[in-house]
């Protein structure tokens, strides 16, 4: 379950944390549709995640284990949508180069989620041991990123705007893409 989450939050920020530090000094103009998109991706990842988590549940693990495993993916289902969610605000502390912040912001999360995992796991939850700790962590980041930024849900989607972000966000993974063939 970890792993397909894992997968599919690389998907989360689709290039579009690095289209808004491109376009810095028109951030109050990207931002609104940026927020959107990021949700909408996040749904669908989301989403898929759990589709995805469910259906190869019953596959892939042994009947002893399906409840846990199926109650692992129910727990880890908004994760996408979180750390999607998230997308937005770390750029603008990128833009703003408040980095310090965005270590913290980044950092104490997975500090405490690495703790929390190993006490769960003493207590004997098994895969909720994981799953828990995770969910918490994308939360707390995003509560962080976004009163770090003190931003407000945007009212207008700007859906017209999506196709620059998306057609922007393409190029910078085709570009990463390159890149790591290089490397």
């Amino acid at each position: 379950a970890v792993s397909l989450l894992t997968f599919l939050t690389g998907f989360a920020a689709t290039g579009l944390r690095q289209v808004l530090i491109h376009r810095s000094d028109a951030y109050r103009l990207w931002y609104g549709p940026a927020v959107w998109l990021s949700a909408a991706f996040g749904v669908v990842l989301s989403g898929a995640f759990l589709l995805l988590g469910l259906s190869a549940g019953g596959r892939l693990v042994e009947e002893a284990s399906r409840g846990e495993f199926a109650s692992a993916v129910l727990v880890l289902t908004p994760v996408p949508l979180l750390m999607s969610l998230a997308t937005v605000p770390r750029a603008k502390l990128s833009i703003d180069h408040r980095f310090r912040a965005a270590a913290v912001a980044y950092s104490t999360p997975g500090i405490l989620q690495a703790f929390a995992t190993v006490v769960l796991a003493f207590m004997g939850l098994g895969l909720l041991s994981f799953a828990i700790p995770l969910l918490g962590a994308a939360a707390l980041r995003l509560v962080l990123t976004v009163g770090l930024t003190r931003s407000a849900w945007p009212r207008r989607a700007g859906v017209r705007r999506w196709k620059y972000l998306l057609g922007d966000s393409r190029r910078v993974w085709c570009h990463l893409h390159l890149l790591e063939r290089l490397l």
